[in-house]
């Protein structure tokens, strides 16, 4: 087919969604919306208050193991993947590899403003609201999160409650301490270093939900 108005530009701006809950047995929910200009790229993190997903696996947990051992760069890197601000600016032309987030530079607010509007008209004419589709992800993904954590929604729910009680530092997981809590015993203090797959000496929200089970890849 002929087409005789040719143009190397057919969009003024590209949106991208992300979604976490429910996807290779990730069980907390992170909600991130992109809108691009080709030359300003605008993301939005709607769980940005909490730890990234797989902040505590690849090449991320290298980052963290190394920067504890005082490799300034490696814990730079891993505070970067761990977590992520609520609003991220790059400037594509400057800056191709999206590596300096310049959302809370003054002189750039008028792009912030100018995608975000862009962004939110985009998600009201998509019906998205991000948190709640989100939350609701697993619920298009038949037997999906049973068959990934061997627990259902509702009891990843009570077990995401559960830490938080225990979280006494906010950061998104526990520690030998905070898991033990008031009633220290050694049964207790096994079953943590069982649960801690990665040896971090730290339980993740995933791995406080999986209890130590091999979660199932998703396909």
């Amino acid at each position: 087919m002929h087409c005789a108005n040719k143009t190397d530009r057919h969009r003024d701006y590209v949106f991208g969604q992300n979604t976490m809950l429910g996807i290779n047995g990730v069980t907390s929910p992170y909600a991130s919306r992109m809108v691009c200009d080709g030359h300003w790229k605008l993301i939005v993190n709607y769980h940005a208050d909490t730890l990234f997903p797989h902040a505590d696996f690849g090449l991320a947990h290298t980052w963290k193991i190394e920067g504890e051992k005082g490799n300034t760069f490696a814990a730079s890197q891993y505070a970067r993947q761990a977590k992520h601000p609520a609003t991220e600016l790059y400037d594509l032309q400057t800056d191709p590899w999206e590596l300096k987030n310049i959302a809370d530079q003054p002189e750039n607010k008028a792009p912030v403003v100018r995608l975000r509007t862009q962004l939110d008209a985009w998600l009201k004419q998509q019906g998205d609201d991000p948190v709640k589709t989100e939350s609701e992800a697993c619920d298009n993904q038949p037997g999906h999160q049973k068959k990934a954590t061997g627990h259902t929604a509702e009891e990843i729910a009570e077990r995401r409650k559960q830490l938080e009680r225990k979280d006494e530092n906010h950061d998104g997981k526990l520690s030998l301490e905070e898991y033990l809590g008031a009633n220290p015993n050694k049964a207790a203090k096994t079953r943590f270093n069982r649960w801690d797959t990665n040896n971090d000496d730290f339980l993740s929200l995933d791995e406080f939900i999986s209890q130590g089970k091999k979660q199932v890849p998703q396909k």
